[in-house]
C-alpha cells in the first residue's frame, strides 16, 4: 500500500499559510498520511499561525545553499516516512480531492512525478493578468509538474535528489525522464497559487529560466519559439547572454 507524506514548506507566508493548512485539513487523504511543516527560518507571524494547526512542526534555522527551496525540500524528504512525497509550498491552496487524484497515478510503477494544474488566484490586478497569461500553457507540447507536486521517493534518491540550481524542479524531472520515468500534469485536479504577483518576480523568473535553458543546452530555436509563443522575451535574452558569457569564459581560460 502506498504511504503519502505531505511536506509543507514555509518561510514568510504568515498571511497565506492559514488558507493552505485549512485546505490540507479538509482534503481527502489516505488514513495513515504523514503531514508536517518545515519552518524554514520562519517569521514570528508564520510561527504563530501554524501553532494553531494539528501538524508536526520541524524548525530549520540554517541556509547553506544558494537555492533555499532545494535545501528545504531535501531536508524534509530526508526525515519523511512516505513512499510518495507531496511537496506543498505554504502559498498553495489545493482542491479537496487533490492528493487522492495524484497518488492514484503511482499505481503505475513507471510514474516518478505528477502535479495538478497550478493556477494563480485572481485576487489582485496583477494576479488576474497572470491568470490570463497562464492560458499560454495550453500551447505547450509537454506539461511539466508545477507547484504542489507528488514525487516517488525511491526515484528521487536514485537521481540524487534536488540540486543547488536555480530551476531545481525542472532539473529533477529532467533526471527522472532520462531514466524513462514519467512526469506529467493531471488536468483533472487543480491548486491555486495565492501569493500576490509582482512584476519584479516575473522578470526574475524569466531571467532564471533563460539561464537554466542555457545551462541545460536547449536548442536556440526551441528557446526562441518558447519566448515568442509564451510571451516571455526576457527568457530568450537571458539565454543569449548566458551563451555569450560561456563563450567568453572559454576564450579567456
Amino acid at each position: 500500500m502506498i504511504r503519502l507524506s505531505i511536506i509543507i514548506t514555509a518561510h514568510d507566508e504568515g498571511k497565506l499559510i492559514k488558507k493552505c493548512l485549512s485546505a490540507i485539513i479538509k482534503s481527502d487523504k489516505p488514513q495513515d498520511t504523514e503531514i508536517f511543516i518545515i519552518c524554514d527560518r520562519c517569521t514570528s507571524l508564520t510561527k504563530k499561525v501554524i501553532k494553531d494547526f494539528p501538524f508536526k512542526i520541524v524548525e530549520k534555522d540554517w541556509a547553506n545553499w544558494n537555492n533555499k527551496s532545494s535545501e528545504t525540500y531535501n531536508y524534509g524528504i530526508s526525515i519523511s516516512k512516505g513512499d510518495i512525497i507531496a511537496l506543498t509550498p505554504a502559498d498553495i491552496n489545493v482542491e479537496k480531492d487533490y492528493f487522492m487524484k495524484l497518488i492514484k497515478w503511482f499505481e503505475d510503477d513507471n510514474v516518478a512525478a505528477v502535479s495538478g494544474i497550478l493556477q494563480t488566484d485572481p485576487s489582485t490586478i496583477m494576479n488576474k493578468l497572470m491568470r490570463i497569461w497562464e492560458y499560454t500553457h495550453r500551447i505547450k507540447l509537454y506539461h511539466e509538474p508545477r507547484g504542489c507536486a507528488a514525487i516517488r521517493k525511491k526515484y528521487y534518491h536514485h537521481v540524487g535528489g534536488f540540486k543547488d540550481v536555480e530551476a531545481e524542479d525542472s532539473e529533477l524531472y529532467r533526471a527522472f525522464r532520462k531514466h524513462g520515468w514519467k512526469t506529467f500534469v493531471d488536468s483533472n485536479t487543480r491548486a491555486k497559487h495565492m501569493r500576490p504577483v509582482k512584476l519584479k518576480k516575473i522578470i526574475r523568473r524569466q531571467i532564471i529560466s533563460g539561464r537554466e535553458r542555457s545551462r541545460m543546452n536547449q536548442k536556440f530555436l526551441i528557446v526562441l519559439g518558447h519566448s515568442i509563443v509564451r510571451l516571455r522575451p526576457l527568457v530568450f535574452i537571458s539565454y543569449l547572454l548566458s551563451k555569450i558569457r560561456c563563450k567568453i569564459k572559454k576564450v579567456t581560460v
